[in-house]
């Protein structure tokens, strides 16, 4: 009953909602298809190539966190990205504290285009800040090729500590900037840690999961950049786990990378599902989640229910977020999916999909990250 309630209550987040250190993706895509970072591969310090990719983290300085984004193409792929500091599809995340703010400046480096394909602006979702510019207003803010926006994010002093992410918003563009192209970033609200002190001793796995036009089932599209048919919702969902087609799920900008986790080894993964239609069913082979927050929401916000709840698998649908404890195997080796997730006969195809390979750390041998019971809470929520 509590899963159905939870999976029941991200959907409806979902309605309401929307409608460190630099790496950049070290994951190729499959054969002979365009990477969707721009930096070289390499070989992470722990042995394993292709780990997951970490996306810069800009903190704040006296009380505010500062961000300067350029909407450009991709030459790599051909679509719109963010670059960041010169680099194509490395999106910071932003990570603040309640009641601090975030400056973000935003530049449209696009080629004029059709309709309002080059057009950009950005929506923080899930936050409780204003709607009213230089805030989170998607209807009156709009910069077209070679305007600037400024953004001035104030967060709330009650915000709840959890996970937000911030995409462009130009109606009738979302899926086509953010689903098919990728252009999105995590907002970390920090403190969650204090409700829930075990927390602190994990290392923290900042995830976005796109599903992107580009890789292995890209559709071939003739024309100019701006002219390519945008990839549509299925109308008749006949064959809900069959292969998806035109799409490729790729995670912090990486196919099928590896995660690093020691057996027995806790870590706290924080999911974002910015894709444009696919809902997520994310299981780890042979473990269980420890699921903490939804949607920003630690799970206890709501009067008696639990702090945790350990579940085989967490439901996430397009635009909703996921913080959950994964325990590394005792085998040293499993998969990071999503389960088949059937949607309706009008929904689209959420087939099974490899996410990423959990492996253990080269030379290393079991590691104890605490107790094996559930999470204990701290600090009450603010």
């Amino acid at each position: 009953m509590l899963r159905r309630f939870l999976a029941v209550a991200i959907a409806f987040a979902w309605v309401a909602g929307c409608g460190g250190q630099s790496s950049t993706p070290t994951n190729p895509m499959p054969p002979n298809q365009p990477q969707p970072g721009g930096a070289a591969s390499g070989v992470s310090h722990n042995g394993n190539v292709n780990e997951l990719p970490e996306p810069p983290v800009v903190h704040a300085t006296n009380g505010v966190a500062k961000v300067a984004l350029v909407a450009a193409i991709n030459p790599a792929t051909g679509l719109p990205t963010f670059d960041y500091r010169g680099q194509h599809d490395v999106i910071p995340t932003i990570e603040v504290k309640p009641g601090q703010t975030f400056v973000v400046d935003v530049t449209d480096d696009l080629l004029p285009a059709k309709k309002m394909a080059a057009d950009i602006n950005l929506h923080f979702h899930g936050l409780g800040s204003s709607p009213l510019a230089p805030g989170d207003d998607v209807l009156g803010m709009l910069a077209r090729p070679g305007q600037t926006l400024h953004y001035v994010v104030h967060v709330p002093k009650n915000q709840e500590p959890g996970l937000y992410w911030y995409h462009p918003h130009v109606h009738g563009e979302v899926n086509y900037q953010v689903g098919e192209s990728g252009m999105s970033g995590a907002i970390v609200i920090d403190g969650l840690q204090y409700h829930l002190p075990g927390l602190a001793k994990m290392k923290e796995r900042v995830i976005i999961v796109r599903d992107t036009g580009i890789g292995q089932n890209s559709i071939t599209h003739g024309g100019p950049m701006y002219e390519m048919e945008h990839i549509p919702p299925a109308t008749l969902n006949n064959d809900p786990c069959g292969p998806e087609l035109g799409l490729t799920p790729t995670l912090n900008g990486a196919y099928q990378p590896v995660i690093t986790i020691a057996p027995g080894e806790k870590q706290f993964f924080r999911v974002i599902n910015a894709t444009g239609h696919k809902t997520l069913k994310l299981a780890v082979d042979g473990e269980t989640l420890e699921l903490v927050a939804i949607d920003g929401f630690a799970l206890d916000t709501y009067p008696g229910t639990p702090a945790t709840k350990i579940e085989p698998y967490a439901i996430v649908p397009p635009a909703a977020r996921a913080e959950f404890v994964v325990t590394g195997p005792s085998s040293g080796h499993t998969i990071f999916r999503s389960q088949c997730f059937d949607s309706g006969p009008v929904g689209d195809r959420d087939p099974d999909i490899v996410l990423a390979t959990l492996e253990k750390p080269r030379g290393h041998a079991r590691i104890e990250s605490g107790s094996a019971a559930p999470l204990t809470v701290g600090a009450p929520l603010a």
